[in-house]
């Protein structure tokens, strides 16, 4: 008679379960939604300086080039590779991309909750999972560019998740090749990723009984996904150059920073993101609520407190501290959010039912925070509106009109070199760039290798002299500085006005709408303001074309 009881018992419990993780999974899709439709507006914006040298090594990569030997660039190959697949399955467009990332962060703000559920409740892990949707959209973190930092939240995410799932029994083998295969890709993708990556390794040996094989595993893992990725440069001849670019550039620019000046950049920086995203960092400040509240222990919560420190320290390598690489700490603190609102309502509500259900709300009422404080970028203005707010007087707004005037004028095998650090306008021109330099930060930066590398963009364009040059004289584009070797910045000069014309002038508008002048117009009103001379930019562009010998 007591059989059947308790198996009545065993099923009703076994249904509830059900129901909850029903409950669990349809708030996340309601999530996923509201973050789609956050990107609607955004989705199809002009890319900015650094997704436009993603899309354009990715662009060249998919024609036959090879990444770091046909293009230099100081980030490793794991954003390519993105970019490309992105470009493969949704055409080459920034909504493809943007789209793309969409569905991969769907994927690390899924790990986010899940582990506030493990750690806490579910009610915690859907909060979280709200925040990270504000942490990975708003403006002021630069949720609009698709960058190394936002396509590393997922294998960061998703390590730790494997890391935790060591339960103190045997980490098993597949779930331990799959934390290598995370760890590797994380560094593939933002090599500074290295202390979060360590952290998740550490947290799954500790939790291993097995920790032999454990170690096995994840050694297999990282070693296969690395040496891969490494064997395939070597055997395009390619392993020397990327590591000229990813490894010893990359060592150059992070020493660059006085320690002194980290506090600086890091007040410059994260000031901004108070307005939108301060309520949601107080939340996770509230984190420790949790403790009276009885929903998380003190281990668990030292473990994501450990998380995120781990995180800030990636934030934190080079001290320039950039909006976008605080994307790096975006599952920690949204999983700290989202405790901290839970353990709040119910410190407030008691033991009452709703307490149980209303950490989500209170995240949705911070997210909607945000927006409200961001609908000039979440709302209905135009796309230079936007970019302009954004980042000012770069010129991102004007550069896919330019992109498309050259390539009405440039023939399929014509070369462009831009003076300049805006590789956008070579992805939307379709035209291969004049020297592998497609941007001239590592030229025009204070390094080591600088003077080489400008002798070495010369040769280039002596070598194959290319139809258009592109002047670029925003500060932000080119970072002249005292230092700065003379020798591109003089030897360009040279050749432009023994062997070129201004073609095209693209002036500052206050619409930021690209107005492009051509001819006559264009060489009067560049001979009347040059702009060698460190003058204030009037133009977002200015174009010159090669001579024809017979003119």
């Amino acid at each position: 008679m007591v059989e059947p009881v308790l198996r009545g018992v065993d099923a009703a419990s076994r249904g509830t379960q059900r129901r909850a993780r029903s409950a669990f999974w349809l708030a996340l899709l309601a999530v996923a939604l509201v973050a789609i439709a956050l990107r609607a507006r955004v989705a199809d914006l002009p890319f900015e300086r650094d997704e436009g040298e993603y899309a354009y090594v990715a662009w060249r990569w998919l024609a036959g080039d090879v990444p770091y030997r046909d293009a230099f660039d100081q980030k490793p190959p794991g954003i390519f590779a993105f970019y490309a697949a992105a470009f493969a399955v949704g055409g080459e467009s920034p909504a493809a991309v943007r789209w793309a990332a969409q569905i991969w962060l769907l994927g690390a703000l899924a790990c986010v909750a899940a582990l506030g559920a493990r750690l806490a409740n579910p009610a915690a892990g859907v909060a979280a999972a709200v925040a990270g949707v504000a942490l990975t959209s708003d403006p002021s973190w630069l949720g609009i560019a698709i960058t190394t930092e936002q396509i590393a939240t997922l294998p960061l995410a998703l390590g730790a998740w494997l890391a935790w799932r060591a339960d103190g029994a045997r980490l098993a083998t597949a779930r331990a090749a799959a934390l290598g295969l995370c760890a590797a890709s994380a560094i593939l993708l933002k090599p500074v990723t290295a202390p979060i990556v360590a952290f998740e390794i550490a947290t799954a040996l500790v939790r291993s009984r097995a920790r032999g094989a454990a170690s096995l595993g994840i050694a297999t893992g990282g070693a296969l996904a690395l040496g891969a990725t490494l064997g395939w440069f070597a055997a395009h001849g390619a392993l020397a150059a990327l590591l000229d670019a990813v490894v010893w550039n990359n060592l150059d620019y992070a020493g660059a920073t006085p320690l002194a000046q980290y506090p600086v950049y890091f007040a410059a920086q994260f000031r901004p993101t108070l307005g939108p995203l301060g309520p949601l960092y107080g939340a996770a400040l509230l984190a420790p609520l949790a403790l009276r509240t009885r929903t998380i222990g003190a281990a668990r919560l030292a473990w994501i407190a450990a998380w995120l420190a781990a995180s800030l320290l990636a934030v934190s390598a080079g001290g320039y501290f950039r909006q976008h690489y605080f994307a790096l700490a975006m599952p920690p603190l949204a999983l700290l959010a989202g405790i901290g609102l839970d353990a709040l309502v119910r410190t407030i509500l008691g033991a009452r039912f709703v307490a149980r259900l209303a950490a989500p709300f209170a995240a949705a009422v911070l997210l909607g925070w945000s927006v409200a404080v961001g609908w000039w970028y979440y709302g209905p203005a135009t796309p230079a509106a936007k970019l302009h707010r954004i980042y000012g007087s770069n010129p991102f707004p004007e550069a896919p009109a330019l992109g498309a005037w050259l390539a009405s004028r440039a023939a399929d095998d014509d070369r462009i070199f831009v003076y300049g650090s805006e590789p956008q306008l070579l992805f939307y021109a379709q035209r291969p760039s004049a020297s592998r330099y497609i941007f001239v930060y590592p030229l025009m930066m204070p390094l080591p290798a600088s003077a080489a590398r400008q002798r070495e963009t010369l040769a280039e364009l002596d070598a194959a002299p290319p139809r258009f040059v592109v002047g670029v004289f925003v500060r932000t584009s080119t970072l002249e500085q005292p230092g700065t070797p003379p020798e591109l910045e003089r030897g360009l000069r040279e050749r432009i006005e023994r062997d070129y014309e201004v073609a095209a002038v693209v002036p500052f508008a206050k619409d930021r709408d690209a107005k492009i002048l051509e001819g006559k117009p264009a060489r009067a009103m560049w001979n009347d303001r040059p702009l060698w001379d460190g003058a204030t930019p009037w133009a977002a562009f200015v174009v010159w074309e090669l001579r024809r010998e017979d003119e």
